[in-house]
């Protein structure tokens, strides 16, 4: 009778081991999937920090329906998917205020609201990527042309989060 009880109590301690150990692999595993989660979160938010953009607001150019602005990489992070990148362009034009999502386009002469990315200057190191240090000419074509005195404000924003935006004046539109 006594040995019977012992059977019993080495099974159930071998049982709780086992449940024990299963318990602890999912638990690990859990564990180093948060932890990877969470590097690759903070990886992609310091490639965010790294990348640095701005825009010379006051030499931005207005053609009719075209808005012309050059774009510089000052950050440390390249821009490798340009066409991912979101333009909004909103026009203050007296009590109306159009705002515009504008998408890349890859003709920008048969539509009536897109942007292209028209020269990266130098781009010597990674053509058609934007370099830090590089400058990139865009144009942007909107619905309705912003007329003289006219306050905009431009908001761009790369594939990773980051964004520049600031104000510019219609100065002259022909």
């Amino acid at each position: 009778m006594g040995f019977e009880t012992i059977i019993a109590a080495a099974i159930s301690v071998i049982i709780l081991m086992a449940v024990s150990f299963s318990l602890l692999m999912g638990i690990y595993a859990s564990m180093d999937s948060m932890s990877m989660a969470m590097k690759t979160a903070m990886d992609n938010k310091n490639d965010q920090f790294k990348t640095r953009l701005s825009v010379d607001y006051d030499h931005v150019e207005i053609y009719n329906k075209n808005i012309t602005f050059v774009l510089t990489n000052t950050g440390d992070t390249k821009i490798v998917d340009i066409k991912k990148m979101d333009i909004v362009i909103t026009i203050y034009n007296n009590s109306v205020n159009n705002t515009y999502w504008i998408p890349y386009a890859e003709d920008i002469n048969s539509t009536s609201l897109g942007w292209k990315d028209e020269a990266i200057k130098p781009d010597v190191i990674n053509p058609g990527v934007l370099d830090p240090a590089e400058n990139m000419t865009c144009r942007v074509v909107v619905p309705d042309p912003p007329v003289t005195g006219t306050l905009c404000r431009l908001a761009l924003a790369t594939p990773n989060g980051a964004m520049t935006s600031g104000y510019f004046h219609v100065i002259n539109n022909v």
